[in-house]
């Protein structure tokens, strides 16, 4: 989740109750272990996250396997609340400006 969280940071979850608000950072049970990324979808059921640095969306998780909100970062001793949504484009401008982004990266790593 850099630059957000960095290694070495610790975190408070508050418990979640209901839907977790798009945009929040949140700790969910995935298969590989537990996972802390920020809400981007949320439905009836399940929660579509992403983390901060990444183009790719994770495959959905169930509502029932959110921990939590994270709602402090410790860091060096000093405690701050996570910002609550990063910027975002509209989805879908975020969609055109991955696949462009996609299309530079390929033709750039073909030259």
């Amino acid at each position: 989740m850099w630059p957000i969280l960095k290694d070495g940071d610790r975190i408070q979850v508050t418990p979640c109750t209901g839907k977790p608000p798009v945009g929040e950072l949140i700790v969910a049970r995935v298969p590989s272990g537990i996972l802390v990324h920020r809400v981007l979808r949320v439905s009836d059921d399940s929660v579509v996250m992403a983390g901060d640095n990444s183009r790719a969306e994770d495959a959905p998780v169930a509502l029932a396997h959110v921990a939590g909100v994270v709602s402090l970062v410790e860091r060096n001793g000093k405690t701050f609340v996570p910002e609550a949504s990063r910027p975002r484009l509209p989805g879908p401008l975020l969609r055109l400006a991955r696949r462009t982004l996609g299309a530079v990266e390929r033709r750039w790593s073909a030259r």
